[in-house]
């Protein structure tokens, strides 16, 4: 199917109400966020969209994780004649046991780069202290377990004018 067909038959429906009040565009905030559940029909992902304003429904599909976010993103763009780049979708599966998986993934990569932030800092820290209190540049290399030449950036030495 291509994605002309795609955007197509993406069901989109706004009710007349909505239309007549708002004149058939609803303003939006730029940097929302939308959150889309994605559930495996066949080979297709269905996607709903979430969070849109009353009386607009938000439903599309892809073949893969890539092109049902890129749907999703069509949909919001095309209901509420807004750019995507205004705004972010948050793809989930709507199977919680996935759902469950990507966070904990995601909140692992939080965890390690916040890690990674923080050894970053100490090894700093390291050496400066190090170098400060009469340390070579090579010995607190070993001592740190990195090369002298990093040391030397980590740490340069002041020269004296």
């Amino acid at each position: 199917m291509t994605r002309t067909a795609q955007k197509t038959r993406a069901a989109v429906r706004t009710t007349a109400n909505a239309e007549a009040e708002t004149g058939g565009k609803v303003p939006s905030e730029t940097g929302t966020r939308y959150k889309a559940t994605a559930t495996r029909d066949g080979n297709y992902w269905v996607v709903e969209v979430h969070g849109l304003p009353p009386n607009h429904v938000g439903v599309t599909q892809g073949r893969t994780w890539a092109e049902a976010e890129e749907m999703a993103a069509d949909v919001i763009s095309m209901l509420l004649d807004i750019p995507e780049t205004s705004f972010t979708v948050d793809l989930v599966p709507a199977d919680e046991v996935a759902a469950t998986a990507l966070s904990e993934l995601e909140a692992a990569r939080a965890a390690a780069l916040a890690a990674e932030k923080a050894e970053a800092a100490a090894l700093r820290r390291a050496a400066e202290e190090l170098t400060s209190r009469g340390f070579s540049v090579r010995d607190a290399g070993k001592a740190l377990g990195i090369s002298y030449q990093r040391v030397s950036q980590l740490a340069p030495r002041n020269k004296a004018a």
